[in-house]
């Protein structure tokens, strides 16, 4: 179950290029100058971290897509027939970190993005594959007293402006492909139960 921090803004995973004259970013100060809230937002998703972590179990080999190349109908050896008529009985879960600060309609909405992720390695969601995914935000930490402590009048919190989420969704649908990608390399060949007696073997194999 590999952790993929995006790297979106540094490089492309079906391109593997970079420009030399690629901008340095930014740091956010920690109070903008009124008509900077652009270049801050900007600054900010640069330094910040989006995180993917992934336990994937689904899809058919068949449709299996990298980069937009259909390379599960290449990979033919090994495989193993559950006598399900080639349904997608499989799952995943998938949990999107971040320590950009977003509100909890904003993080409903980028778990929805996630659905993207998966549809680029090839997979269109099966009737009988059970898909989670959940995102959270560790911004806008929050102290709760205990009972006989001080309270607090009211609690503060900042979230990202929605005209800015764009910035966030891409890199989130990335790291999760990639995410996919690093968990089917990093498996390895297991034994079966149904049909027992065979070996699921390991499809990619590092270079």
């Amino acid at each position: 179950m590999p952790w993929k921090r995006s790297t979106a803004h540094v490089g492309d995973a079906c391109q593997k290029a970079m420009s030399a004259e690629a901008p340095e970013p930014r740091h956010m100060n920690s109070r903008e100058e009124p008509g900077r809230a652009p270049d801050a937002v900007r600054s900010m998703v640069l330094i910040s971290t989006i995180g993917v972590l992934v336990q994937s179990n689904f899809g058919v080999r068949q449709d299996f897509t990298v980069c937009g190349v259909p390379v599960g109908r290449h990979l033919t050896a090994g495989v193993v027939r559950a006598g399900t008529g080639g349904r997608e009985l499989g799952s995943i879960i998938v949990l999107i970190a971040t320590d950009i600060p977003l509100s909890s309609s904003q993080l409903r909405r980028l778990a929805k993005r996630g659905a993207i992720g998966l549809g680029r390695t090839g997979t269109s969601g099966g009737n009988y594959s059970g898909d989670l995914i959940l995102a959270f935000s560790v911004a806008n930490e929050v102290y709760f007293p205990a009972i006989g402590e001080e309270q607090p009048h009211s609690y503060h919190a900042e979230w990202l402006n929605d005209a800015h989420l764009d910035a966030v969704y891409r890199p989130t649908v990335e790291a999760i492909e990639e995410a996919i990608l690093n968990a089917m390399v990093a498996a390895e060949s297991v034994p079966t139960v149904k049909p027992p007696g065979k070996v699921l073997r390991q499809s990619i194999t590092p270079s």
